[in-house]
């Protein structure tokens, strides 16, 4: 019975479609970078937020980060398994909802409880994609092309992380506070439809971060000798 299940979901996996199996990991990719950049984007202003609330910064981290991680946490396995017994794009769809309508209500709160409440709902939404999504690609790749298709999706909180500071830094610091930075400058080249203007705002804060990785490997490798580059550790 195991054997003829197995030869049957591996025919289904055949019956979908390269383009079909693209759309669904670029959809699922997409919907998780959106939920890092979501939680992090507020990070960009911690400082008007405390000043405006008079918090501390045990408060802060509190309600910015702790509220959020203690109800993600939670509800992230109870989440799972519901997605083991239900249909799992309703509960992604469902928490992208939740988590979007959080994030805009955190921006016109009026004081640190509401922030807090509005934090915890974030976390309530995000708490509904991580788990259905592995799902749902183990249904759509056969084992073969399962580690790249997993690869692919793991890139996503380095795209949220990214695009989060991006934009948190343009509304911030470059807004707010009339500081100049890539970001304005990238708006500005998109813009105007100036491509090497693009591709040298990417580009130089990217290389930037190469060399600097770089040279954090090479000085690991001076600070601690057992490291031997090039040759295998025991």
């Amino acid at each position: 019975m195991k054997a003829n299940g197995s030869i049957e979901q591996k025919e289904e996996m055949q019956q979908v479609s390269a383009a079909r199996r693209g759309y669904v990991l670029g959809l699922l990719t997409f919907i998780w970078a959106l939920s890092f950049l979501d939680r992090n984007v507020l990070s960009m202003v911690l400082d008007p937020i405390k000043k405006e609330f008079a918090l501390t910064d045990t408060m802060l981290g509190a309600m910015i980060g702790l509220g959020f991680a203690l109800v993600y946490l939670i509800l992230s396995i109870p989440v799972a398994r519901l997605a083991d017994r239900k249909a799992r794009t309703p509960i992604i769809g469902v928490g992208l909802v939740v988590w979007s309508v959080m994030t805009t209500l955190g921006g016109v709160a009026r004081s640190a409880l509401q922030v807090l409440i509005f934090r915890m709902g974030v976390g309530v939404g995000e708490s509904a994609s991580t788990a259905p999504a592995l799902s749902l690609i183990a249904d759509y790749f056969p084992k073969d092309r399962r580690p790249l298709a997993t690869s692919i999706y793991n890139m996503a909180p380095n795209l949220g992380l990214y695009f989060g500071f991006l934009i948190g830094g343009i509304v911030a610091i470059e807004t707010i506070f009339a500081y100049p930075g890539l970001g304005r400058l990238l708006i500005f080249a998109l813009q105007r439809q100036d491509l090497p203007l693009m591709q040298a705002a990417i580009l130089v804060p990217t290389a930037v971060f190469c060399l600097a990785n770089l040279g954090a490997d090479l000085l690991y490798g001076v600070a601690n000798p057992r490291i031997h580059h090039g040759s295998a550790v025991d």
